[in-house]
């Protein structure tokens, strides 16, 4: 006989591997928590990008600059890419997105199992490439203080995981790059054609 009050539904039509395996491996680590391993058969994916800015105006720049790039350069419509950040996590349930970024991952909420499910929730909302951002750096009272990385990144899984900080210089070439697009864009759809018709 089947027991219904121990039938949990644990298979995700979402996300990728790499990207269930990283969110398992934070919520994971919560006390108390029933035992419960998201998985799929969409195959691995790509890893888990964690991000490192200098500040918190360079991780904001990095972000913009990284949805211009993915909805230029890879054609992914604006609505199938998020920016979560912890106030946010709760409202995109239920809805998922081919790329996902997750700002601030830094210490500093007090509730830590809290924070783990927030990570969690943000991390299973990406369908195929997720980045984790968090500025070494914050301002506060006109003073660069530093920031202590959130705890849950030294939960995932090294192999699931690429490390890296935003290289500015690539960063604004990519902006100029899609800027120059779509004024040479904006150029060719403003033209009219000899008879003074639009082409």
């Amino acid at each position: 006989m089947l027991d219904l009050s121990r039938l949990f539904l644990e298979q995700n039509y979402r996300s990728t591997g790499a990207i269930l395996e990283a969110a398992n491996a934070v919520i994971g680590k919560n006390p108390g928590r029933k035992a419960k391993r998201l998985w799929t058969d969409r195959g691995r994916g790509a890893n888990v990008r964690v991000v490192c800015a200098p500040d918190d105006d360079a991780e904001a720049r990095y972000v913009a600059d990284e949805v211009l790039r993915i909805a230029y350069e890879d054609k992914v419509p604006l609505g199938e890419i998020a920016v979560l950040y912890r106030t946010n996590a709760h409202a995109s349930s239920g809805r998922g997105f081919d790329d996902a970024s997750a700002e601030s991952s830094a210490e500093g909420v007090a509730n830590l199992e809290e924070e783990r499910r927030l990570a969690y929730v943000g991390m299973t909302r990406a369908r195929e490439r997720l980045t984790l951002t968090r500025a070494a750096q914050r301002l506060r009272r006109g003073k660069l203080v530093p920031r202590t990385p959130s705890r849950f990144l030294d939960d995932l899984p090294a192999e699931l995981v690429d490390l890296s900080g935003p290289a500015a210089p690539a960063g604004e070439a990519q902006t100029r790059k899609a800027r120059s697009f779509f004024a040479d864009m904006d150029t060719l759809l403003s033209r009219k054609n000899p008879e003074g018709g639009e082409r």
